[in-house]
C-alpha cells in the first residue's frame, strides 16, 4: 500500500477542485491510500462523509486568517505531519502558488520520493509582486518536483513556463468526468424547468461556480440585461453556487432592473439535472484552466459561450463559442448565434461523452503517473 498526500487550499464541499479530488480518488487503483490535506474548512458535511469513505481528511480551517499567519501555521503543521508519517507521493493541486512552494520544499527536505504539482488554472499575473513570485516559483517547482502536471498546455505554461511541454517532467492530463451522469435527458429537462415555475418558451442561461470575482458572474448579469432588452425578453439567468459576492450580484441585478430574471439557486448536489434545464451555458471567468463544469455542460449537450481566457482545449463538442469579457456585445452576439442554431442536444451530448473525457481510462492514468515509484 503506497501513501499519497494530496494538498490544496480549498474547502471541503462541492466545487471544481473538490470534485476533481473525489473523482481522482474514487477511480484510483486500490493499491493507493490517500490523505487529503487542505487549508480550508469542512463546509458540506455530506460531501465530507462521502470523501471520508475513500480518504483520510485533514482540514486546517485557516483560510480566513491573514496571509502571513496562515502560511506560518501551514508550514508548522505540514512539517509536523511529514515528521510523523512517511508518504510516498506528494500531489499538490496548485490553486495557491505560495502553498505549492512551501509544500514542495518541505516534502523535498523530508525526502518524499515523488513530488507532483498539478496546475488546474491559468492565473492572472497583472500584479507586479505576483509576476515576481511566478518567475521564481516556476524555476523552483521545475527543479524540485518530479512531475509537472497540468489540465491543459496553457495552464502548464502559465505555472511552469512557456517551454514546459519539452521537459521530461511534463505531463498533461485532460480532466475527466462521470459522463453517464450528464447524458442529455429530455424528461429531466422538463421536470427541472417546472421547478423554476417558468413558461416553456423561456430561455435559460446558466452559470455554475463559486460566486466570486474570478468566476465573474457580474458580467453574465450585464449580458443578460442586453439580451433581455434587445432580443429575447423571455430570458432568465440561473446562477448555481455560493460565495461572498452573492449580495453584490443581487444588488447589481436590482440596479439593472432585472432582479426578477436572475435566479440564485445556491448550492446544489444535482447540478447535472439543472444542466439539462438550461439552454446556454455561460462561463465569463477572468481566468481558468480546463474547467470541469464546462466539460459537464457539453456532456449534457449544452451549447456554451466561454471567456476567451479559457483554454481552447475546452471545446470538445464543437458547440463552444469564445468571447472577450471586455466586449458585452460580442457575448450577446455569440449567445444569439448558439440559440439560433438549435443544435441537436442528444447528438451533442453523445459526441462530448465520447471525446475522451470519461473516467474509463483514469485509473490507468493515475497508475502511470504514480508508476515511477
Amino acid at each position: 500500500m503506497k501513501k499519497i498526500l494530496i494538498v490544496g487550499g480549498e474547502n471541503i464541499c462541492q466545487g471544481g477542485i473538490q470534485n476533481f479530488n473525489a473523482n481522482w480518488i474514487k477511480n484510483a487503483p486500490e493499491e493507493y491510500k490517500f490523505t487529503l490535506y487542505t487549508l480550508g474548512s469542512i463546509i458540506d458535511k455530506e460531501f465530507y462523509k462521502k470523501m471520508r469513505k475513500c480518504a483520510d481528511i485533514i482540514a486546517l480551517d485557516i483560510n480566513k486568517k491573514k496571509k502571513i499567519s496562515r502560511y506560518m501555521e501551514f508550514t508548522f503543521n505540514f512539517s509536523r505531519l511529514l515528521k510523523k508519517v512517511h508518504f510516498d507521493v506528494l500531489h499538490v493541486n496548485v490553486g495557491n502558488v505560495v502553498v505549492a512552494l512551501l509544500a514542495t520544499k518541505i516534502a523535498f527536505d523530508r525526502k518524499i520520493p515523488m513530488r507532483i504539482t498539478y496546475a488546474h488554472g491559468a492565473w492572472d499575473e497583472n500584479k507586479k509582486l505576483r509576476k515576481i513570485l511566478f518567475y521564481f516559483g516556476r524555476k523552483y517547482l521545475q527543479s524540485k518536483t518530479t512531475r509537472c502536471v497540468a489540465c491543459s498546455i496553457e495552464a502548464g505554461r502559465k505555472l511552469y513556463g512557456e517551454k514546459i511541454e519539452y521537459s521530461k517532467k511534463w505531463k498533461k492530463h485532460l480532466n475527466t468526468i462521470e459522463t453517464e451522469k450528464y447524458i442529455y435527458n429530455n424528461d429531466v429537462r422538463i421536470e427541472y424547468r417546472k421547478k423554476l415555475s417558468i413558461k416553456e418558451d423561456h430561455i435559460i442561461l446558466g452559470c455554475v461556480g463559486r460566486l466570486d470575482r474570478n468566476k465573474n458572474q457580474e458580467h453574465a448579469i450585464r449580458v443578460l440585461k442586453k439580451v433581455k432588452d434587445y432580443i429575447y425578453p423571455e430570458v432568465i439567468l440561473l446562477l448555481i453556487g455560493v460565495g461572498e459576492r452573492k449580495f453584490f450580484l443581487e444588488e447589481k441585478a436590482k440596479e439593472l432592473g432585472i432582479n426578477a430574471s436572475v435566479i440564485f439557486l445556491g448550492y446544489s448536489n444535482c447540478v447535472e439535472n439543472w444542466l439539462q434545464a438550461m439552454d446556454v451555458f455561460l462561463m465569463p471567468s477572468i481566468s481558468e484552466g480546463l474547467p470541469l463544469s464546462a466539460l459537464e455542460a457539453q456532456a449534457a449537450g449544452l451549447p456554451c459561450v466561454l471567456s476567451d481566457t479559457i483554454s481552447k482545449e475546452t471545446n470538445i463538442s464543437g458547440l463552444v463559442e469564445f468571447a472577450s469579457i471586455k466586449n458585452i456585445e460580442e457575448w450577446v452576439e455569440k449567445i444569439c448565434l448558439v440559440i439560433a442554431k438549435k443544435s441537436d442536444r442528444v447528438a451533442a451530448s453523445e459526441s462530448a461523452c465520447h471525446s475522451g473525457i470519461d473516467n474509463s481510462n483514469l485509473s490507468a492514468y493515475i497508475k502511470e503517473l504514480y508508476g515511477d515509484l
